[in-house]
């Protein structure tokens, strides 16, 4: 079968030293460890497999799921900010929270971006 393309399963122990520097190193890169390590392997060796986009929208579930509960968050902060500032009628009281949300919401807005990229090494 020509051009089949067959994956093969690897599992292997590491020590709690190497598993926490795993973690630390996975979770700056906004990776799970086995995805890490995966891609790492395969820049590694020079492969030109590709996991299948379904499986790193999974992996990133989590992560964006984090991200909504905080949008949500932010929608109730906005909702509190527009009732207040109804309420004195004046909106000089709240601008400081706006913009505070403001830019925590692009800061969010942009790691959901960077999430759902896909990654060309993976």
């Amino acid at each position: 079968m020509a051009g089949e393309h067959v994956a093969n399963f690897v599992s292997f122990r590491i020590d709690e030293a190497t598993a926490k520097q795993l973690a630390v190193v996975s979770e700056a890169a906004g990776l799970k460890s086995n995805a890490w390590a995966r891609a790492q392997l395969m820049k590694l060796l020079g492969s030109k497999m590709r996991a299948p986009t379904v499986r790193r929208s999974v992996a990133n579930a989590e992560l964006l799921g984090e991200v909504l509960s905080e949008l949500r968050a932010h929608g109730r902060n906005l909702n509190q900010l527009a009732r207040l500032a109804n309420g004195s009628g004046s909106l000089v009281s709240v601008v400081a929270d706006i913009e505070k949300m403001r830019s925590a919401t692009e800061a969010l807005m942009a790691r959901v971006l960077d999430l759902l990229k896909i990654e060309e090494d993976a």
